[in-house]
């Protein structure tokens, strides 16, 4: 099982698995810290933490008043977290807490017997991917047989650059990278994207990996999971800052390579330019080298990759500091429709981390999810702490309470709203340290019935949609130019189309104009056009019956 499925099982059926972990902790709690209320004993407890909880309470819980699993794991969870916030400034029990945490999740995997199937599955297939590399088994493709690279997009501020994160604004990015697609290839679950591309500077529009070179070059590249390197530094106290990648350098030289992090650079942080290193794990071993620490990217000259053959390096971004210790981070919120009836949303916080985010993807798409895509937060959150998910009108039910902010190899953190009625709603995500707002968005009556075309028989290409409904955009669509505003700064379009549109003098001219510029795009291209429109016009777009479940492309 997976352990969405244990959270969503009923209790009367896990009877016996759940009392042995409370008694699991019972036992582990050997000077009771976590096992009487904490109101009694501890001095303000009550008016720090807004719900306390303890393992006798969850013990009288379970007789009765849990119906799920997951109720009874959330209270569990929601001890620990109490005590990281009461004790923020205490190391001896905020750690206490953290350890005894981490020994209930390993022992809550054991107990249900969890698959950690978005994680461990994709890992396996890795490593014998690498030993079958080693081998020379032929896995990868020749050199003649991987794509050539399209032809190229208009330059742009990159995907990175268009972020917006108020508190590292004056931290330098470079630009005028041009995005290119990938040809991606997936086996046993592990995605590989691979391309060739001529002299220039490249983003990859799936990874977030850059690249600059002076002639032809030919790349393979995968995301990897930073917990293969935690056997490798024992000693060191470094911790992942961004997704890891398996990169293989088929042919041709680099001048540089960008690897994307999530740290945010502003204010005290900037200190971390100097300190924050590049991980390598190759065939002779592991080491850690200086780079140049960007806004979103980290920047390796003449990177080390081998010119005789496919040679694998697996890098790894690590800052320094206790796994524990707070960061500022740029990151995300990712929302979902897993029901309709009874209408339920699951709500994600994590690192902004491509890597993560095609997990969540992957695993949402097993479970039938329906992605709505909402901004990323405005402002960096704090790694390792905790945060709440709030909503008006209040809703039936959310558990847990609160997420801690985390990069974990037990399945992502997410929260599930259950709505009464479905309504117009707002969501806000606020710091339990200082009961700021740090996210918030709006949730309309409609979206929470758009359909998902995977599930659909009116499954339709982006094309021919746009195809079929030219007529009725062309007069309805109102307010064009922030359109086409967001395809120039996607690279989708280049600055003479963007011109062409705004010489045209009416609304229906200038669609006409962005139909006709739209015919050289790829499919991709129409797809963010109309998730663009999917924002701006959203009510349009449901009465022309538009089946709203193209994944979201990710142009901003």
């Amino acid at each position: 099982m997976t352990q969405r499925q244990v959270l969503d099982s009923r209790i009367s059926d896990c009877t016996l698995q759940c009392q042995y972990l409370l008694l699991f902790l019972l036992n582990v709690d050997e000077e009771k810290t976590f096992t009487t209320d904490p109101c009694s004993t501890v001095s303000g407890y009550s008016s720090v933490v807004p719900r306390p909880m303890w393992l006798e309470k969850v013990r009288e819980n379970l007789d009765g008043r849990y119906r799920l699993v997951g109720e009874f794991i959330s209270d569990v969870r929601l001890i620990f977290k109490n005590c990281a916030i009461y004790n923020r400034n205490n190391l001896k029990y905020k750690e206490l807490g953290m350890r005894l945490s981490d020994v209930f999740e390993k022992e809550f995997l054991c107990t249900f017997n969890i698959e950690e199937r978005s994680r461990d599955n994709r890992m396996k297939g890795m490593m014998k991917k690498k030993e079958k590399d080693n081998t020379n088994t032929g896995v990868l493709q020749s050199t003649s047989n991987l794509p050539t690279l399209l032809p190229a997009r208009a330059p742009h501020q990159s995907n990175s650059a268009q972020r917006s994160c108020e508190a590292c604004t004056e931290v330098p990015d470079s630009s005028h990278w041009v995005l290119v697609d990938p040809e991606v290839s997936t086996e046993k679950r592990v995605s590989t994207c691979s391309l060739s591309s001529p002299a220039g500077r490249y983003e990859c529009s799936e990874s977030g990996l850059r690249w600059s070179c002076v002639g032809q070059v030919t790349l393979q590249y995968c995301f990897a999971d930073w917990h293969l390197l935690a056997g490798e530094l024992p000693n060191m106290q470094y911790r992942p800052a961004g997704p890891s990648m398996e990169i293989k350098l088929i042919s041709g030289e680099l001048e540089e390579i960008h690897l994307p992090h999530f740290l945010c650079l502003g204010g005290s942080q900037s200190c971390l330019k100097d300190a924050v290193k590049v991980l390598h794990k190759q065939d002779s071993g592991v080491c850690l080298e200086k780079f140049e620490l960007s806004r979103f990217h980290a920047r390796l000259v003449n990177p080390s990759f081998s010119l005789l053959g496919p040679f694998y390096s697996l890098m790894s971004l690590m800052r320094p500091g206790e796994e524990r210790e707070h960061m500022n981070i740029h990151a995300d919120v990712q929302v979902y429709r897993s029901s309709t009836s009874p209408l339920n949303f699951r709500l994600y916080l994590l690192p902004e981390d491509a890597h993560l985010r095609k997990l969540l993807m992957d695993e949402e798409e097993g479970f039938r999810g329906f992605r709505l895509p909402r901004p990323r937060p405005v402002r960096p959150l704090q790694m390792h702490e905790f945060y709440g998910f709030y909503t008006t009108p209040e809703p039936i039910r959310i558990y847990p309470v609160e997420l801690d902010l985390r990069v974990s190899n037990i399945g992502p953190n997410f929260a599930e709203v259950r709505i009464g009625e479905a309504g117009d709603f707002k969501i806000k995500l606020i710091s339990s340290a200082d009961q700021q707002t740090v996210w918030e968005a709006d949730i309309t009556r409609s979206e929470c019935f758009w359909t998902n075309p995977h599930q659909s028989s009116d499954n339709i290409s982006a094309a021919e949609f746009l195809k079929r409904h030219q007529a009725d955009l062309v007069q309805k669509v109102k307010n064009v130019m922030p359109l086409a505003d967001k395809l120039l700064s996607q690279g989708h379009i280049s600055a003479d189309n963007y011109a062409d549109i705004r010489t045209e003098r009416t609304d229906q001219d200038k669609m006409r104009c962005v139909f006709k510029v739209l015919e050289s795009c790829g499919d991709r291209g129409k797809r963010v056009f109309i998730t663009n429109l999917q924002e701006q016009h959203s009510d349009l777009l449901e009465e022309l019956g538009m089946p709203l479940g193209w994944e979201y492309e990710n142009p901003v």
